[in-house]
């Protein structure tokens, strides 16, 4: 009988996360449905290894489409002023993701 070690293969899922990452972003302008695949990829395994995915990679993926917002390539991003957010726009089915953000929440310098 084997013996798991669930840190490594937490740790082994969170760089094969990352590696998917940058290739669908390499993809994104490229090839749509192959960075739709890497996403999928993503997320089934940070649910199967209970691993997080960063909040920087979860801004840029869309969670309607499932494809990966690249600003420019295949959407937006825009600094809205009324609540302080910044509002990642996805060109394909027009649904955004926001980031919240004021003063007090930068670091001092």
């Amino acid at each position: 009988m084997v013996i798991r070690d669930k840190g490594l293969e937490r740790r082994i899922a969170t760089e094969r996360i990352e590696i998917l990452f940058g290739l669908a972003k390499e993809q994104a302008g490229k090839r749509g449905g192959l960075s739709k695949r890497y996403v999928s990829l993503m997320r089934k395994m940070s649910s199967h290894y209970k691993v997080s995915i960063p909040k920087e990679m979860k801004l840029a993926i869309c969670k309607s489409c499932n494809d990966i917002i690249v600003p420019g390539i295949n959407g937006t991003v825009r600094l809205a002023s009324t609540p302080k957010r910044i509002l990642y726009i996805c060109s394909r089915c027009g649904s955004s993701n926001s980031l919240i953000y004021s003063k007090s929440a930068q670091p001092r310098a």
